[in-house]
């Protein structure tokens, strides 16, 4: 049995890095175990479990356009990806 990859560290110091890293594990796990061939609900469903206690706080936090996005994959990922990187997040707002 294939295992996910560990925990999110949110609270490193390069957890834009890490994130990076993490992100591209989870891919590679999502690919072998087909976990991109489930429905939206379920892929949320494994990756929240997959990114840790600490990540899934975090992503209790978020603040969705649509209800419907709460269960949509790569707005879940592009809401990590952004707390990842708040200054990316920043400099984008400001030029839309």
């Amino acid at each position: 049995m294939l295992l996910p990859p560990p925990p999110w560290d949110i609270h490193a110091t390069a957890v834009a890095e890490m994130w990076r890293d993490w992100r591209q594990a989870w891919h590679e796990f999502a690919l072998v175990t087909d976990v991109d061939d489930k429905c939206e609900d379920k892929q949320v469903a494994v990756l929240l479990t997959a990114l840790g206690p600490a990540a899934r706080k975090v992503y209790q936090t978020f603040t969705w356009t649509d209800a419907a996005d709460v269960r949509k994959i790569d707005r879940c990922s592009q809401n990590l990806m952004n707390f990842a990187n708040p200054e990316k997040t920043f400099h984008l707002r400001g030029i839309s």
